[in-house]
């Protein structure tokens, strides 16, 4: 933990720290080879591994440390534990070692190595799947907990590779020669690189996806190399001292890290929070920029920021929600009067209109809107005294203007009046309703004779026939039948109580 800690090296050193690396105090190790790894289980409960087929444990927290029987002459270099009691040793030529009881007895498990190989880095995702780095670029997969072991052709072939470092059960590292970095996403399967430079990385750790750190030499300088984006870029965080060989984190801002001549560094990174943000369309972010998609890799300094005094590296992990889009499709009459507060009084497909807040999701929902209007065509076509309504397909109700009193039975498309006045109609179709203008009728029974009030011809329209009352007798008359547009039907001399017989191919109507 951030507190308790080893780290092992040459003639047969074990260093033991209990107060965060500020003291570092040897332990009783009883060998003087070199030992190159160490691993700890528990608290009290750790393996050391070196030169010669070194195997150490310790059950007492590093007190006392007791050889165990590895089997071998072979260096180990590395070595690690998949819970309790199932651990795996791997070194030189190839050999892996495998214990399921806590060490008492390991056999070996290196079906499918080849034995010209040197081992350098193991480590375990689980009870069954395990990867192991090697020189000459060789990767090697188990998914039988050691029983055999493939092959993996990585990108890089011939570099040396040092160790390996898995954040998860498919995100693992390896690195090695020439800054090589090796990076899988699918569990070891495949893998991608970065490299170049020239210098040599020992050892690689990662605290997350994003923040990592690997460790090496170049040009006979010690470095430290620190990415916050997965790896993709790397920066230099140190470039002095001792080559390093090994770096590890204990927790997220906590990191040690070794090397030659005993050089032992803490890391106390500047990384102090993670600043989850979900957004709509867009993020302006504490660093000025704005976001408009997805970003989990963006880092910001917050100068002096951290309760400590030190600078704050806050990383940014946005997630841009988009608005969520609609279309409101409209049947309507004129005038209608939409959400925006704008009246249409024609077909629209183009207006838009944003809900702010409105959508499921938190975000604006944008509205375009899909109207069609259903106009009243309310027009009137006038013929003396016939009103007929220009629209065919709908329903009617003739008014009398200007109480705008209905008529009653007044109900067809054309409405003959028998008195002069102002008309309307009331025109509706599809639900929707309007009414027309007033139109003036003068036409009805206009006579101009000489009879004062006695004339009267009825009935005034007709079918066929009709009587003309003079008011008086007379002997004879001359009578003159005309339509509503001035046309003569006919015109005769008529004597006292003869029947005025219109011709029959004449239409009903006003005459």
């Amino acid at each position: 933990n951030n507190d308790t800690g080893y780290t092992v090296g040459s003639n047969g050193t074990i260093l033991k720290t209990t107060n965060g690396g500020d003291n570092w105090n040897p332990q009783t190790s009883g060998v003087t080879g070199y030992l190159s790894g160490v691993t700890f289980t528990s608290l009290d409960t750790g393996y050391a591994v070196g030169e010669a087929g070194l195997l150490l444990k310790t059950s007492d927290g590093g007190t006392n440390w007791v050889a165990l029987t590895s089997g071998t002459t072979n260096g180990l270099e590395d070595v690690f534990f998949v819970g309790a009691n199932n651990g795996y040793a791997v070194g030189r030529n190839g050999k892996v070692l495998k214990t399921i009881d806590g060490g008492v007895n390991w056999v070996n498990s290196g079906n499918g190595i080849d034995q010209s190989v040197r081992l350098t880095g193991v480590q375990f995702t689980s009870i069954n799947s395990g990867i192991i780095s090697g020189s000459s670029g060789y990767i090697y997969k188990t998914s039988d907990a050691g029983t055999t072991w493939n092959p993996i052709s990585p990108a890089i072939t011939s570099l040396n590779l040092y160790e390996t470092h898995f954040i998860s059960s498919t995100i693992g590292f390896v690195v090695g020669e020439n800054f090589a970095v090796l990076k899988t996403i699918d569990g070891g399967v495949n893998w991608s690189s970065i490299t170049g430079g020239g210098g040599e990385l020992n050892g690689v750790y990662f605290t997350d996806e994003h923040l990592g750190y690997a460790v090496g030499h170049y040009q006979g300088r010690g470095l430290i190399r620190e990415t916050t984006d997965g790896g993709s870029t790397w920066a230099t965080t140190l470039s002095e001292g001792a080559l390093l060989y090994h770096v590890h984190f204990p927790s997220q801002n906590i990191g040690y890290t070794v090397g030659f001549s005993g050089k032992i560094y803490k890391l106390n990174t500047t990384i102090t929070g993670l600043d989850t943000k979900i957004a709509c369309d867009s993020l302006v972010w504490i660093d000025g920029n704005t976001y408009t998609t997805n970003n989990n890799t963006a880092t910001h300094n917050l100068v002096n920021g951290a309760a400590n005094g030190n600078d704050s590296l806050v990383r940014l992990d946005l997630t841009i929600i988009n608005p969520a889009i609609g279309i409101d499709s409209r049947t309507e009459c004129s005038p209608f009067v939409w959400i925006d507060g704008n009246s249409y009084s024609s077909n629209n497909n183009t207006a838009v209109y944003s809900l702010t807040g409105e959508a499921a999701n938190g975000c604006d929902s944008v509205v375009t809107l899909n109207l069609t209007i259903n106009t009243v065509n309310t027009n009137i076509t006038q013929s003396g005294s016939l009103l007929t309504a220009d629209n065919s397909s709908a329903t009617y109700q003739w008014l009398n203007c200007p109480a705008m009193t209905s008529i009653g039975g007044a109900t067809n498309q054309s409405y003959s009046t028998t008195e002069n006045g102002d008309f309307a109609v009331i025109v509706t179709i599809n639900s929707c309703i309007d009414t027309s203008i007033c139109y003036t009728v003068t036409s009805v029974a206009v006579l101009e004779n000489n009879f004062s009030n006695d004339l009267f011809a009825y009935p005034n329209p007709t079918s066929g026939n009709f009587s003309v009352d003079l008011g008086a007798n007379y002997s004879a008359v001359s009578i003159t039948i005309k339509d509503l547009k001035g046309k003569i039907i006919k015109s005769s001399l008529y004597h006292e109580s003869q029947l005025l017989d219109l011709a029959l191919e004449e239409p009903a109507g006003i005459y």
